[in-house]
């Protein structure tokens, strides 16, 4: 009796325990359960940080150096004055423009757009927008004379290419410093460290709409819709990364990008339902089966097996509770693309 009890005991823990329906493989034939959940679109990527190593920064003035507040290893910033010529503080000034000429009231540009952005962001303007933003008119005169008096300076409003040293990004760090008090500004005045001036993403052919971040070393900012991110903030904390230094200890041949992932800012409910119910496929828009009629669905990506989607007209979603995954989708036609393909029992796409 003893070893009748243990033989059903052994064979009940023998026995598999039912498999949710949500979680069965696609069958073959027949219907399929629809599936709601929470779908952020994450995706791999390859980074490619743009870096500039060494360069010099330069200044077109000339005179003698006759105040320094900088040496190796200092940082100057967009707005300070990091040394004065013959008495006359030099201004640093970032501009995503390079400063070119001298800029003065009536005068309009790109580079002139680019000076009222960067007085903007350092407090001295208010931003314009339209055809006024790239011409120098009397708000821009006085923001230009705001930051002249801020330093001490005669408060002009002209912005001269003798009194402003260009910086190729808000602040930089300067790792050679030339500049010796008492002696003649050269217009070299050193030699900039190794930054990060962008990072570079391209980005997959579909992804589901929305705005995304990415996150590269644990560090996250927003991602630009043309996957170039100039975010300093962020490029400086991947430049402290152990990441980073790798890459950039790296031969320059051998090197391929940051690993990074990127995903919707903020997730969306999709539809999760196998793959192969998805057909008549063009541009991310195509149509699944349910109850033999052709529902259209907007394909947002895929992943193990199954397609994550959303119908197509933005309807309540509880609707669609199967899909149908039977041969024969080839039979009904795709009010989303009909005309535009015949391309009827197409995969849902790569997984990812």
């Amino acid at each position: 009796m003893a070893c009748l009890v243990v033989g059903l005991a052994v064979g009940y823990a023998l026995v598999p325990s039912p498999v949710p329906d949500a979680l069965r493989a696609p069958s073959d034939s027949g219907s399929v359960p629809v599936v709601e959940e929470s779908f952020d679109d994450e995706r791999t990527v390859v980074a490619v940080p743009q870096v500039n190593q060494g360069q010099s920064l330069a200044w077109q003035g000339g005179g003698t150096v006759t105040s320094l507040s900088v040496g190796d290893g200092s940082t100057i910033e967009s707005g300070s004055s990091p040394f004065a010529v013959d008495g006359t503080p030099v201004v640093a000034l970032y501009t995503e423009v390079p400063l070119y000429r001298d800029l003065q009231a009536g005068m309009s540009g790109g580079d002139v757009g680019a000076l009222r952005d960067e007085l903007v962001r350092l407090g001295y303007a208010a931003q314009v927008d339209g055809a006024s933003h790239d011409v120098f008119d009397s708000s821009l005169w006085w923001a230009v004379a705001a930051l002249q008096e801020a330093h001490g300076l005669e408060q002009t409003g002209v912005v001269s290419l003798q009194g402003v040293l260009w910086l190729p990004r808000q602040s930089v760090v300067l790792e050679d410093c030339m500049l010796v008090r008492g002696q003649a500004a050269p217009q070299e005045i050193g030699v900039m460290a190794s930054s990060i001036q962008s990072i570079d993403v391209t980005l997959p052919d579909t992804l589901a709409q929305g705005e995304r971040v990415i996150t590269i070393a644990g560090e996250e900012t927003a991602l630009p819709e043309d996957g170039r991110i100039v975010d300093e903030a962020f490029l400086d904390k991947v430049e402290g990364t152990s990441q980073f230094a790798v890459w950039l200890m790296t031969d320059e041949g051998q090197r391929s990008g940051l690993d990074a992932t990127i995903r919707l800012k903020e997730p969306i409910t999709a539809l999760k339902v196998p793959a192969g119910s998805v057909f008549s496929i063009l541009d991310g828009v195509g149509c699944v089966r349910h109850d033999g009629e052709a529902v259209p669905v907007r394909l947002y990506g895929s992943q193990n097996g199954y397609a994550m989607v959303g119908l197509l007209d933005g309807s309540d979603a509880s609707g669609l509770r199967s899909v149908d995954v039977s041969d024969g989708s080839s039979d009904i036609t795709c009010p989303a693309t009909v005309g535009e393909t015949d391309d009827k029992g197409d995969a849902a796409g790569e997984e990812t």
